[in-house]
């Protein structure tokens, strides 16, 4: 509906940057799209300082000036500052963490250690135990058989006093 109005109620539109004439406003569009040398745009390094304002048709060529070239260098450099940084910091915390896992290691395999001794230990007073149960137990049958003996000759012991 705008385009209509454009184009009937000014028939030639005019490009502002470059003062040229056209049939519809299509081809104005067109034009300063692709066509108009005298359109400029901002640098896409402007965000780090680069300010200039390129003609559009000479962008491909403004990219590879040396101006350019020199700010693009210093942009990689500064983000390849920046990872290098970063890469550095994670490799010390993770070195702190390999550190600390290897202490925890360490102390883990101390008290396994330790633990294994008490073990051994344990095995051979609990061996000694049994050894020495085993060579009671005649003691203990021979008791137990002189009790029963007493106790089957009590009743006579008292029937006689």
């Amino acid at each position: 509906m705008l385009t209509n109005h454009l184009d009937q109620n000014h028939p030639s539109p005019q490009s502002d940057p470059c003062s040229l004439n056209f049939n519809s406003v299509n081809d104005l569009d067109r034009h300063k799209l692709y066509d108009c040398e005298k359109i400029t745009v901002q640098c896409p390094l402007q965000s780090i300082r680069c300010e200039e304002m390129i003609p559009r048709i000479h962008l491909s060529r403004y990219y590879l000036s040396d101006q350019h070239q020199k700010v693009l260098t210093k942009v990689v450099l500064r983000m390849l500052l920046n990872l290098s940084i970063q890469v550095s910091q994670t490799i010390n915390i993770l070195s702190d963490g390999v550190g600390n896992l290897v202490d925890e290691l360490e102390s883990l395999s101390t008290e396994c250690d330790q633990l294994g001794n008490r073990l051994q230990t344990s095995i051979q007073e609990s061996s000694l135990v049994h050894k020495s149960i085993e060579e009671q137990r005649p003691s203990i049958d021979d008791i137990k058989s002189k009790q029963e003996t007493i106790e089957r000759e009590i009743p006579s012991i008292i029937k006689k006093n």
